[in-house]
């Protein structure tokens, strides 16, 4: 089987979550028999041949999905998403409604899901009930029980003798949405406090993201009681240092977002070499035989020489990860929910659908440029839209209500109402075709619309013209799906059952 991780950019195969998912599966897949590949949004086009069996959208939470995913499915092949964070569960919170919305567009495009935790299992069935879903554990890299037991006691040994123990914390810092990271690190440092009020110093290294390190950051660390030294991370430093520092410092705070991740911290941690403290959300759980909740438990262990990971615990260790996180394991147990899927689903249509997406106020261009390489029709959400070579676009001057069509649209225009196509030029300078809306929608609401009031861009107007613009094009073009674009909520106010990202027709 071949299997191709849709990608938002080229950014997203440097992102931790990939590499530990994805990268370390690829080996294993490949000795079975499979193929695991990549491809960015911005390389699909439908001059380019849907090869794979099976593609898999990962944090691609914009509208190109929605015409990719189309594309995909009118070839037949199998469509997912692989939900890392939940974005979703958070309904209170106004500013994620861009991303349930994109997640109850692509449900109707799914043949299944992938999460990492069964906690984002229940958070994406609200939003998918009828669709498969399998939780995918992160896999560890490697595992080397006698490594890791001789580690173990070396670093005990030593910080016994010095009365001194290296910590190391390290991960993504930061969080656009979310107080994550360094804040987390400063919220919990009373934890690295009260092993000094044991009678061990403590040193403790901080291994993290440039873009965490703003203001913002460095004033989180500025909190912190013990001494600290901070750098930019990179996989070479992590590895490195996991292997020095006798204890990692993993807090978890409750909210939403951190108690859906996934355990790969403490797996990559414990498989480095390193003692985990953690505290705060029992997030590791699974592993709890080797994680400290509590620094005095961590310290009471040092002193009588039993730490939670040493030699005569590594062979349940080995145990306990491998159920957790083995790769072998976890690319078999994909594999056989793939194939289990594609023996029971009658995937994608090979019957064409004329597809459109609408653009709202702050539509990005990428999904623009992204539906016309996939042949479906871009159209303006505004009234005397800006120069972008749209294909459908309504204008309104003292003749009244026009549509303005590029070339593709005219082909996907009913013969009927070509005859009343009139030339004319775009704002960009290129031929175009015009319908006048009271000869071919007489009545319509948009004909009705002064040029002035076309112009408007206001928030109590936008709803109102968005539908309107919607409406127009299903009657000029019956049977299209519609997808909309848009990256603020004004949407929010759409009538029942014409949400944002919602589609007319047949699922395809």
């Amino acid at each position: 089987m071949r299997v191709t991780i849709v990608a938002p950019s080229e950014q997203y195969m440097a992102l931790a979550g990939v590499r530990i998912r994805y990268m370390r599966m690829i080996s294993r897949l490949e000795i079975a028999g499979h193929q695991l590949e990549f491809m960015q949004l911005a390389d699909f086009d439908r001059r380019i041949p849907m090869e794979s069996d099976v593609y898999v959208f990962s944090k691609c939470y914009d509208a190109r999905s929605f015409s990719v995913a189309t594309a995909i499915r009118a070839e037949g092949r199998l469509v997912g998403i692989d939900v890392f964070d939940d974005y979703f569960d958070q309904s209170r919170d106004s500013q994620f409604v861009r991303h349930r919305e994109w997640l109850r567009t692509m449900s109707e495009l799914c043949d299944f899901f992938l999460c990492s935790t069964p906690r984002m299992h229940e958070v994406v069935k609200q939003f998918m009930p009828g669709t498969p879903g399998h939780v995918l554990n992160d896999p560890f890299d490697a595992f080397d029980a006698k490594s890791i037991g001789d580690m173990a006691h070396g670093k005990l040994a030593t910080a016994r003798r010095a009365r001194h123990i290296d910590v190391l914390w390290f991960g993504v810092g930061d969080n656009p949405n979310f107080h994550i990271g360094l804040k987390d690190l400063a919220a919990y440092g009373d934890s690295l406090q009260q092993i000094r009020r044991r009678g061990f110093d403590v040193s403790l290294r901080i291994l993290t993201n440039r873009r965490a390190l703003d203001l913002d950051g460095l004033e989180s660390i500025s909190r912190l009681t013990v001494p600290h030294s901070v750098e930019e991370w990179s996989q070479a430093r992590e590895t490195e240092l996991l292997a020095q520092s006798f204890l990692a410092f993993i807090p978890v705070n409750a909210q939403a977002f951190s108690i859906a991740k996934s355990l790969n911290r403490a797996v990559t941690a414990l498989t480095g070499g390193a003692q985990v403290l953690s505290p705060g959300y029992p997030l590791y759980k699974p592993l709890e035989e080797f994680i400290y909740d509590a620094a005095d438990d961590f310290i009471d262990d040092v002193e009588s020489g039993r730490l939670k990971v040493r030699r005569a615990t590594t062979k349940a260790l080995s145990h306990t990860l491998g159920t957790w996180g083995d790769p072998d394991r976890e690319s078999k147990k994909l594999m056989d929910f793939l194939q289990h899927i594609a023996d029971r689903s009658g995937a994608g249509s090979s019957s064409a659908t004329l597809v459109g997406v609408l653009h709202g106020s702050r539509s990005p261009v990428d999904c623009h440029k992204a539906a016309q390489r996939l042949g479906h029709l871009s159209i303006a959400g505004q009234i005397n839209a800006p120069k972008l070579n749209y294909d459908i676009r309504f204008s309104i001057d003292e003749n009244g209500a026009q549509a303005q069509l590029s070339a593709t649209a005219k082909q996907a225009l009913h013969i009927d109402l070509r005859q009343a196509l009139a030339p004319a030029t775009s704002p960009s300078g290129k031929t175009i075709d015009t319908l006048r809306l009271e000869d071919v929608l007489p009545g319509h609401p948009l004909s009705g619309l002064r040029a002035d009031e076309g112009a408007k861009a206001m928030v109590s107007a936008y709803v109102d013209r968005i539908n309107l613009i919607e409406d127009a094009v299903q009657r000029l073009f019956p049977g299209i799906r519609i997808y909309h674009s848009e990256l603020d909520p004004p949407f929010l106010n759409r009538p029942a059952g014409r949400a944002f990202g919602a589609v007319q027709g047949a699922r395809p």
